[in-house]
């Protein structure tokens, strides 16, 4: 009946624009974990442009104990986009001995010979928490050799280290170990990172709870301020099924540039202030920024808690859907063109 259809969308509608999208995108996480084989998984692209000058190679990199398979959303809404006439493939990456207490260095070097293995001329590199600090060492690697590395794009990625690099942890994992809080091997990184010609641009999630000392570098976005943005209401492993995130990379792997970075404009002189740093916890609920659109760039304070979204996201319902049929998914790794190669040892 009419009234049921009306308030069935009324509903749904509310439900969408409300609901806690930091959780929901969450609860999806751990079924494409748990489906992933221990292999690359390699999309090409049919309607890539033959005569680009720039073709392109992207490498989606998952964090710390996570499978490839985690980020097959974030690639498949990529590979639904139709202007990426560039691009010639995603590789969403796995890596062979994983949890054997490997260091950064160790799946940066991985990356980096799947890269020449690909003969890959430019690349471009896509790295979730952990796989964002890989990501970026391959590339300087990448550059290093010759290949030419369009973006850096990293997804709550832990530049200034992350509280739960603690012992036990820390005992058994280097990588764990080099993502401490203010450690050594993230500082050379992110020196390193500045110095660098390479294009980086830091995604961040509001509501980080694994990631909440800041995933960005302060120096880089000194110099470059358009190469950060924040998300309020995604978390760590939400982050990665935004579709303002698919649409703000697809702005950067046309042209390496953000359309609109944010509705607002950082205030990059107080980053103490934008996420917990120290041992102060009321800076951790809130962000400074200064308007976008406004000369005196006066400071506002901000609770995330009360931000009013600026996107609808509806990736929890498509999934909904999506998880009560199985045949669905096999069938869409076949439509995409996933073909599973370079199997690795765990």
């Amino acid at each position: 009946m009419p009234w049921e259809k009306g308030f069935f969308n009324t509903t749904k509608k509310f439900i969408q624009k409300n609901q806690p999208v930091s959780y929901t995108g969450a609860l999806i996480h751990p079924y494409y974990w748990l489906m992933s084989k221990t292999e690359d998984y390699i999309c090409y692209r049919t309607n890539c442009n033959p005569n680009s000058k720039s073709k392109t190679h992207v490498y989606v990199v998952p964090g710390t104990a996570d499978f490839p398979l985690s980020l097959f959303k974030l690639v498949r809404r990529l590979i639904r986009k139709k202007n990426l006439n560039d691009i010639v493939s995603f590789t969403i990456v796995s890596f062979q001995n994983r949890f054997h207490g490997r260091g950064i260095d160790e799946f940066a070097d991985e990356l980096f010979e799947k890269i020449r293995a690909d003969k890959a001329e430019c690349i471009a590199i896509i790295g979730h928490s952990r796989g964002g600090l890989v990501g970026s060492k391959a590339a300087l690697k990448a550059k290093k050799h010759g290949i030419k590395v369009k973006a850096v794009i990293t997804l709550a990625t832990p530049f200034n280290g992350s509280y739960l690099a603690l012992p036990p942890l820390t005992w058994f994992s280097t990588s764990v170990k080099q993502m401490e809080i203010k450690s050594k091997y993230l500082e050379e990184l992110s020196a390193l990172i500045v110095q660098s010609e390479i294009s980086h641009h830091f995604m961040i999630a509001g509501n980080d709870g694994i990631v909440s000392s800041g995933a960005f570098i302060k120096e880089y976005v000194d110099k470059h301020p358009n190469s950060m943005k924040i998300f309020p209401r995604q978390g760590h492993l939400s982050l990665p099924t935004s579709h303002e995130l698919i649409n703000d990379i697809c702005d950067i792997l046309k042209d390496d540039t953000i359309e609109e970075v944010n509705s607002f404009d950082l205030d990059i002189s107080s980053y103490e202030n934008f996420f917990y740093l120290g041992d102060d916890n009321d800076s951790e609920n809130s962000i400074e920024t200064a308007s976008n659109k406004e000369a005196s760039k006066k400071s506002l304070e901000i609770n995330l808690d009360n931000a009013t979204p600026v996107i609808v996201d509806d990736s929890f319902y498509e999934d909904l859907i999506y998880l009560n049929n199985d045949d669905n998914f096999k069938e869409e790794l076949e439509t995409l063109g996933i073909e599973e190669q370079r199997s690795c040892r765990y």
